[in-house]
């Protein structure tokens, strides 16, 4: 008879914390999101950075890619290295990163936190450092200053910093939660210690 509760389903199973909090849960949707996105359309880009406008009439990802050139042609048909370096460590290097985070959290793993304070932070930065070198260099890249083109630049890169944002915050509300508790529990324990040696000292 067939139980449901073979090998694989068992190590599942294992992995999966099913007490986990909404608040971890909305942490794995964005970084699973995130992920999907990497491995499809920043993936895509990386290899076929050389042939996106020779592919954009007939493929969908490089049709996306020639949208989203008016706003910044490093992107499209004139791409450049910070565009393929910011990729390039997003895909892969920071994906397995985050891989390791889910699996940090499904096991609640102590280590989760750092590791999603340090991921948050850095992915927030990136987002800023290309929004920073666009700015400093007059939109050098922009193929039309307008308002779709300005559209396409901060709202389409809006979610990475917002959602990446909120994973470095929640992860340093925790770390700050769990020092403010570590001092609590010592000053606790500072106080108790006189009123513990006080009956030792009157019996002897």
């Amino acid at each position: 008879m067939l139980t449901g509760k073979g090998p694989i389903s068992s190590r599942c199973a294992h992995l999966y914390n099913p007490f986990m909090s909404r608040r971890d849960r909305f942490a794995i949707g964005l970084l699973v999101s995130f992920a999907l996105v990497a491995v499809t359309l920043e993936l895509y880009f990386l290899v076929f950075h050389r042939e996106l406008v020779a592919r954009a009439p007939t493929q969908l990802f490089a049709r996306l890619f020639s949208i989203y050139g008016v706003a910044d042609r490093g992107y499209y048909d004139h791409v450049s290295p910070l565009a393929l370096g910011l990729e390039g460590i997003n895909v892969f290097v920071m994906q397995p990163v985050c891989a390791l985070l889910v699996y940090a959290i499904l096991r609640g793993r102590a280590y989760r936190w750092p590791l999603q304070l340090a991921v948050g932070t850095y992915l927030c930065i990136s987002v800023v450092l290309y929004w920073a070198v666009a700015v400093i260099s007059g939109y050098a890249e922009m193929a039309e200053h307008s308002s779709k083109a300005f559209a396409l630049f901060y709202v389409g890169n809006a979610p990475w910093l917002v959602g990446y944002g909120w994973l470095a915050l929640d992860a340093g509300a925790a770390i700050a939660r769990a020092f403010g508790m570590t001092r609590e529990s010592r000053r606790h324990s500072f106080t108790l210690r006189p009123a513990q040696s006080g009956p030792i000292e009157e019996r002897a």
